[in-house]
């Protein structure tokens, strides 16, 4: 049970395991498509940081040059660092901000390819 000291609550059962989900036969193809779902899981600031929200939407665009997908899943202050799957549960990135104007918002993704080559360039300097 997660106990929030400054507020006096408590939230509930916090899992100490989350599932895996790198099934490689389901998740070999890393191609991301327009239209293609995508579920977000974090923790955003308009929860208090400490419950688990998940939003769905649809890859928008891909901006391939800067390795980033932007969705129309909802991404809120605090959800950075969270999750991204696609509709098979394969990791497709990392939410990472919002871009909008004043009436309608998207979520941006850093893709796998981005991580994976942030990735190898710190296990260069090693």
């Amino acid at each position: 049970m997660f106990y929030d000291h400054e507020e006096g609550k408590a939230y509930g059962e916090y899992p100490k395991k989350f599932p895996m989900y790198a099934n490689k036969k389901q998740c070999s193809d890393d191609d991301i498509k327009l239209g293609e779902p995508v579920r977000v899981y974090g923790y955003p600031a308009i929860t208090g940081g400490y419950a688990l929200t998940i939003t769905d939407g649809v890859v928008s665009s891909l901006l391939i040059d800067e390795g980033l997908i932007i969705t129309s899943a909802k991404i809120s202050y605090g959800n950075s660092g969270g999750l991204a799957v696609d509709q098979n549960g394969c990791m497709i990135g990392i939410p990472s901000m919002i871009i909008g104007d004043e009436n309608e918002s998207f979520g941006v993704i850093i893709s796998n390819d981005i991580i994976n080559e942030f990735i190898a360039r710190l296990e260069l300097l090693k």
